[in-house]
């Protein structure tokens, strides 16, 4: 062992949620009548399991579900009020930018 922090990889797990509200429109800016419906809320949440001794993630044993069902570093983020909609090739399959640095846990604290 290195000693070291930066000698861990932290593998996050968990589930992605989307959904519409309020607290995500940026009331700054001029927003169309349907813009919540338009650019939907993520909220990502889960735990996150640290792999000690690996400065090479190409080299990381992937945890088990049972590693991450029994971690106690659980993480829950949302999206920041700045999202916004990505131009796409095509318009049947809409893409997003979203900042997601709301939320516990994600920072290891």
């Amino acid at each position: 062992m290195s000693g070291s922090w930066r000698d861990t990889l932290f593998v996050w797990e968990g589930s992605l949620a989307s959904f519409n509200d309020l607290e995500n429109v940026d009331d700054t800016q001029p927003q169309p009548a349907d813009a919540k419906d338009k650019i939907p809320a993520i909220l990502w949440k889960g735990s996150w399991v640290g792999c000690e001794d690996c400065p090479d993630a190409r080299d990381a044993t992937k945890p088990s579900i049972l590693e991450f069902s029994h971690s106690e570093m659980l993480f829950e983020v949302s999206t920041s009020k700045n999202s916004a909609p990505l131009e796409t090739k095509d318009p049947s399959m809409p893409a997003y930018k979203y900042n997601m640095t709301g939320g516990s846990g994600w920072d290891l604290v």
